[in-house]
């Protein structure tokens, strides 16, 4: 799937980009239905994801509910982080060669859910190089502001990165200050823009770009949201350490006598030269088949 101009150049312009219709919606409503699934531990892949943030029993806690790699635990979810023509898409707009999957988040916004603070995501790439990586956040549900939707900072990708040290991402109730204060650091007036957006539809964002949400103030609908993440082909893993919790977590891949990122544990989903990861397409084919 190739971009048109005119959608390279607001991206370039804001920051981000939506994308309505990217992913059929019966695609969708499928990979939404496996939340439960996975949420509560049922991988249909035999393998666990490689992190989480919500268990079995937590349903009052007023927390969004997370997976990290969920393609690695079901494969239905996994048909669409896999996706080439996703990898097409974040490849033409950060400029790459190709796009090599560095993770995906699955996000599940209950009723009650609380915000997610703003952060730039190059804050937490430190242990790789080069450090940038691109997203894609795909809605699984019909997504606006009342249950909590995405939020970006139009231009704020040319604010430069700032360098918080910030773990916790979850329940803040000033989850703009920090965006604020970088803000006006910079003497920008910042203009937020809640994406409100049909299930299916997919919004891509730069590494830099402000973003976060607040919470779901909806009594009775959920929001369901599956981000995935590239880098660059090329990109390797950087130093023997990281000084964030994400770092950490993915280091467990890297080869103890090479800074090679492996494509069993980080495919390459497009690339110009019409090399793809060889075993990605009958992976996807399970999901597909559900």
């Amino acid at each position: 799937m190739a971009l048109t101009r005119a959608q390279l150049a607001q991206f370039e312009e804001d920051g981000f980009l939506i994308v309505e219709g990217l992913i059929d919606p019966e695609d969708a409503a499928r990979a939404a239905s496996r939340c439960e699934k996975v949420f509560t531990g049922e991988y249909d892949t035999g393998v666990v994801p490689d992190g989480m943030n919500f268990g079995e029993g937590q349903a009052a806690a007023p927390h969004n509910r997370q997976i990290d790699n969920c393609w690695r635990c079901d494969y239905t979810l996994g048909s669409l982080v896999l996706r080439q023509e996703i990898g097409e898409c974040l490849a033409q707009l950060a400029g790459f060669s190709g796009a090599r999957l560095l993770q995906d988040i699955l996000v599940w916004k209950v009723p009650g859910s609380l915000s997610v603070r703003m952060h730039q995501d190059t804050d937490y790439t430190d242990f790789i190089t080069p450090r940038e990586l691109f997203s894609c956040a795909i809605a699984l549900t019909d997504t606006d502001p009342s249950v909590g939707t995405i939020e970006y900072v139009r231009g704020s990708h040319r604010w430069g990165l700032t360098q918080t040290g910030d773990d916790s991402f979850y329940g803040k109730l000033d989850y703009r200050g920090v965006m604020l204060e970088a803000a006006a650091e910079r003497g920008v007036s910042p203009e937020i823009v809640p994406i409100q957006a049909p299930m299916g539809a997919a919004v891509f964002h730069h590494a830099l770009t402000w973003h976060g949400s607040g919470p779901n103030i909806d009594p009775s609908r959920d929001r369901k949201n599956l981000v995935v993440q590239c880098a660059a082909t090329e990109t390797r893993f950087d130093g023997d350490s990281s000084e964030n919790f994400i770092g950490q977590q993915f280091r467990r891949y890297k080869h103890f006598d090479s800074d090679e990122m492996d494509e069993n544990f980080f495919p390459i989903l497009w690339s110009e030269s019409g090399y793809r990861t060889p075993w990605l397409d009958e992976y996807a084919s399970r999901g597909q088949a559900h």
